[in-house]
């Protein structure tokens, strides 16, 4: 399943640095979808627990 959503360069930049990731967005490759998917199912996880 897919979801549309909307999250600012900012928040993207506090989730990879929360979740100890690379950066999920670059101003000359744009959004790394598939990080950005893994951070997101990630954050879902710990906050199921």
């Amino acid at each position: 399943m897919k979801a549309n959503i909307e999250i600012s360069e900012e928040t993207m930049d506090k989730l990879a640095g929360s979740l100890d990731l690379s950066p999920l967005y670059d101003e000359h490759y744009g959004i790394d979808e598939e990080n950005l998917s893994y951070a997101i199912r990630l954050m879902v996880d710990l906050c199921a627990e």
